[in-house]
């Protein structure tokens, strides 16, 4: 086993460990589609461990799954995250709106 290895397989066990914590401390404040994306790339992260460390599994199914899971929970997570970020820029824009309404009309603006 060399050391690229060992840093790989070290590097998503962390990642997931991370991803993990990140799910547990700030789920509240995530919508559906960004806590769905971080269990799948945390989940399929941390079984893409066992394929690194072992050879002979390179070319199955379940390294290619696993390595798909990744990628959709990824996606999804961002999905989810711009979907949240335009929601929020909107509902600003609108309090921006009310608030200048409510200025003009005492004449405060």
């Amino acid at each position: 086993m060399t050391i690229v290895v060992l840093i790989s397989a070290l590097a998503r066990m962390f990642f997931s460990i991370l991803l993990g914590w990140a799910l547990t401390r700030v789920g509240h404040m995530l919508n559906v589609r960004e806590r769905i994306g971080i269990g799948l790339m945390g989940g399929c992260g941390l079984m893409t461990t066992a394929v690194i460390l072992d050879n002979d599994a390179h070319g199955t199914p379940f390294d290619i799954w696993a390595a798909v899971g990744f990628t959709l929970g990824g996606i999804l997570f961002f999905v989810g995250f711009v979907s949240r970020k335009m929601k929020h820029d909107r509902a600003n824009d609108a309090q921006v709106q009310e608030a200048q309404r409510y200025l003009k009309a005492r004449g405060k603006l």
